[in-house]
């Protein structure tokens, strides 16, 4: 296990803190190797936190070259507000990207399962929806507006 030094929420791995050539190195490795957002982060969160931020400085979200996102929009149970938690989970990114970004390809994984329309939708599985379209959109926009590869897997 790597130990760590406390710096407010946050910790820098004391590795990266012995010297500046091993900082550099590691650095530059870390920002090869994709950041990947599984879809149980995004919910998270929302739960009484300032989002992404919290885990991942502004700072080092700018710098990331290659992002994987495993958008998980199963309309089932409580996990209709995931597409409202990943909506703004992808608005944070968005606009810190849109300042400065070293990005260069953004893969995203999508599982959407839309609600059953055979009995009609209660108006949480109707807002899910919503969320679901607007996310497709705010993503492809926003990545076009980023000049980003972006690859789509379902």
């Amino acid at each position: 296990m790597i130990s760590t030094l406390h710096l407010g929420r946050r910790s820098t791995p004391s590795l990266l803190l012995v010297n500046r050539q091993i900082s550099v190195e590691a650095i530059t490795l870390l920002y090869r190797t994709p950041f990947i957002i599984n879809s149980q982060l995004p919910y998270q969160l929302q739960q009484g936190s300032n989002g992404i931020q919290d885990l991942v400085s502004e700072s080092t979200l700018r710098r990331l070259r290659f992002v994987t996102l495993h958008l998980g929009l199963e309309a089932t149970g409580t996990k209709y507000a995931y597409a409202k938690a990943w909506l703004t989970t992808i608005e944070q990114l968005t606009c810190i990207w849109r300042v400065e970004c070293a990005l260069e390809r953004v893969i995203i994984h999508v599982r959407y399962a839309e609600p059953s329309r055979r009995v009609g939708w209660t108006f949480g599985q109707a807002i899910f929806h919503d969320n679901a379209m607007a996310i497709f959109e705010k993503v492809r926009y926003s990545l076009r507006l980023l000049n980003i590869g972006l690859i789509y897997y379902s």
